[in-house]
C-alpha cells in the first residue's frame, strides 16, 4: 500500500484523473478500466493473504486508503501528516477484520 499511496501522491493531477470523476458522466473504456481492476485485484490478493476476504471489509480498506490520500492531497500536499499513519491504520484494520472473522 505504501507504493500505491506514493504513486498516487507523486502527481496530484494524475491522481485526480485516476481516482476522482473529473468529468461528470465520463466512463472509462473497457481497455483502460482493466488496469484499475488489476490494481484492485492485487490489493484484494494481499488482503486475502492477510486473512481478509469479505467484500465489505475490502471496500472499507479501499475507503480508508482513499481517505488518507484525499486528506493528504487536500491538507498537507508534499508532506506526510496523513499518510504517515498508513501502516498503523492498516494494522488496526487487519486486527479488527481478523477479530471479527469467524474462526474455525
Amino acid at each position: 500500500m505504501q507504493a500505491f499511496v506514493t504513486f498516487a501522491l507523486e502527481d496530484s493531477a494524475r491522481c485526480l484523473l485516476l481516482f476522482q470523476p473529473p468529468i461528470p458522466g465520463f466512463e472509462p473504456s473497457t481497455e483502460s478500466y482493466v488496469h484499475a481492476q488489476d490494481v484492485l485485484g492485487r490489493a484484494v490478493a494481499v488482503l486475502r493473504a492477510a486473512g481478509v476476504a469479505d467484500p465489505g471489509d475490502v471496500d472499507c480498506f479501499v475507503a480508508m486508503v482513499a481517505g488518507l490520500i484525499d486528506a493528504q492531497m487536500s491538507n498537507d500536499p508534499g508532506g506526510d501528516r496523513w499518510i504517515r499513519h498508513l501502516d498503523g491504520l492498516t494494522d488496526l484494520y487487519l486486527d479488527d477484520a481478523n477479530r471479527r472473522r469467524p474462526h474455525q
